[in-house]
């Protein structure tokens, strides 16, 4: 091979890795829905309109995962021959194309996917091959998109550690809330009622508000189980570690899954017979405390208006 063809292969190889957003992916109805929203999603491949070919040779739709490698979807040809990848049948998969368009650009390989879910969140490539007007070889062109399919999270489990009917002032339990989810990973909050109040007429208070002392030590992110290949979601929790305090007879604690009161659970915290004796007690102290602090007022109101009159 002389100088002038090494140099005009150089050139072309450089224009083919720079002009790599010539073949075109197209997704419908989205790169980002939710799972059960729609009943299919739509990938098409094609030459994209500065694409140069003069001649197209394959179309060809690939996927790759977070726990597969890449993977052959469908590969077509100018024949009008396709080979479909391993598992890519119906009901789940249909595949359309066209080939007999007057214009290269129009023509294209589709994928459909039938009801979506997490395992078909993915990175999708649509890769082309064709001849160009400066040479018969091959020029390799492709175009990459990210789809994303989310799904609500599962029914939330919540569990206290040890769990009994009551509990005593100073005891500290941990209270863990787990939930499957597809994708993404969800965030979890954490919420209290005050003893005494019921679930529709007060509001629930963020864990460290400083409205109520809640007496929180810790809340840590469980351990998440990552994507598996039979398994696309996360299985993931959060622990809330708290102290029992005496004004905590009846307090309702709840988890949520990313704020959300549909994905929630709810745990109500009793004290022994003794802690509550010894609450009412303490508020009896109170009470007769403040009742006494009263007539003491009432006393020396009395005394000063007396002297007033005497005088």
């Amino acid at each position: 091979m002389d100088g002038k063809s090494i140099l005009l292969m150089a050139l072309i190889y450089a224009a083919v890795i720079q002009d790599v957003k010539a073949a075109k992916l197209t997704i419908q109805p989205s790169q980002n829905i939710q799972a059960g929203s729609t009943y299919y999603l739509a990938l098409q491949c094609s030459p994209d309109s500065n694409s140069s070919y003069t001649k197209l040779r394959t179309m060809e739709i690939y996927k790759q995962s977070m726990v597969s490698p890449k993977k052959l979807l469908v590969k077509v040809d100018s024949t009008g021959s396709y080979t479909p990848g391993a598992g890519i049948t119906k009901p789940k998969y249909k595949i359309l194309f066209l080939l007999n368009a007057p214009q290269l650009i129009d023509k294209y390989v589709q994928v459909d996917i039938n009801n979506p879910d997490c395992h078909d969140t993915a990175e999708y490539t649509c890769e082309t091959t064709g001849e160009t007007a400066t040479s018969s070889h091959p020029v390799y062109l492709k175009d990459s998109k990210t789809v994303t399919v989310q799904s609500n999270p599962g029914k939330v489990e919540m569990k206290i550690f040890h769990e009994k009917p009551k509990y005593d002032v100073g005891e500290k339990i941990e209270i863990t809330c787990q939930t499957g989810v597809e994708n993404p990973e969800p965030t979890w909050t954490w919420e209290f009622k005050p003893s005494g109040d019921s679930l529709t007429d007060v509001k629930f208070y963020k864990v460290h508000d400083t409205t109520y002392d809640v007496r929180t030590e810790n809340i840590r992110k469980s351990q998440v189980d990552q994507h598996t290949s039979t398994q696309c979601g996360y299985n993931t929790g959060s622990t809330l570690q708290h102290e029992v305090g005496m004004e905590d007879d009846g307090l309702k604690i709840r988890c949520m899954v990313d704020n959300s009161e549909l994905y929630s659970a709810i745990k109500t915290i009793y004290l022994t017979l003794d802690d509550v004796k010894k609450r009412m007690l303490l508020a009896d102290t109170e009470r007769i405390k403040l009742e006494q602090e009263k007539l003491k007022q009432q006393i020396s109101k009395n005394t000063t208006n007396c002297n007033c009159c005497c005088n």
